[in-house]
């Protein structure tokens, strides 16, 4: 499938859906093997893209999706390849994780409850631009977490549990935790900047990262 454009729907042959528009509530689902490639299409007014095929590869890149009722997109897929997505005020989150795993790496996304939200799932986040949401980047079983700009938000960075390597990541601006890890991670921190959010770095329960010198990790404003 090539251009176009249409609702919301199901697609369930073997095929690359590319440059086509959805608009209208509801959700474009792929579904069992269907869909290698979804590409360069744009969902507005309300769809969201629901993977939930795990016995394919699926390449889900360069799509711009706005405004979407809920998650903007939602996987379930083995071996998901989201990158390159342009994702602005979801209903919930940006891109989730639910089941399966996932590379989500060189997306945008803007003014979403949670950009990116592992949520049951294993996901690489790599290169990520995430700006003015609530959270940027939260989950666990989350094992890479690195070279992400997570800024303007209400909190960057949280990871509740699991092994994970958070570097080269950029994360400020943010009113509440810069980053934030759980009781129950295992963390290796290198190359990242953390400053200028409401508490830069907040650890909870025994939470003890291994953070080397590489890492610039600022202290916290004076509370007034």
């Amino acid at each position: 499938m090539s251009g176009g454009s249409g609702t919301q729907g199901h697609v369930d042959q073997p095929t690359s859906v590319l440059t086509a528009t959805f608009a209208g509530g509801g959700e474009v689902g792929i579904y069992d093997d269907s869909v290698v490639r979804f590409d360069g299409n744009t969902l507005t007014g309300g769809p969201h893209l629901y993977v939930q095929s795990r016995a394919a590869a699926h390449e889900v890149t360069n799509n711009v999706i706005e405004g979407t009722l809920a998650y903007a997109i939602n996987s379930h897929g083995d071996l998901t390849v989201i990158s390159g997505n342009r994702i602005s005020d979801p209903g919930e989150a940006g891109i989730r994780i639910r089941n399966g795993s996932a590379t989500v790496a060189g997306n945008r996304v803007s003014g979403a409850q949670s950009g990116i939200r592992a949520a049951g799932g294993t996901a690489d986040i790599v290169g990520n631009i995430l700006v003015g949401n609530d959270v940027g980047i939260n989950g666990m079983e989350i094992p890479v977490v690195q070279g992400n700009t997570v800024r303007d938000g209400l909190a960057g960075i949280q990871v509740s549990g699991g092994d994970v390597v958070i570097d080269g990541n950029v994360v400020e601006g943010n009113s509440g935790s810069g980053l934030s890890l759980g009781a129950a991670t295992t963390a290796t921190l290198t190359d990242n900047v953390i400053c200028g959010n409401g508490e830069n770095l907040t650890l909870i329960g025994d939470a003890e990262p291994q953070i080397d010198d590489s890492n610039e990790i600022c202290e916290d404003a004076p509370a007034e």
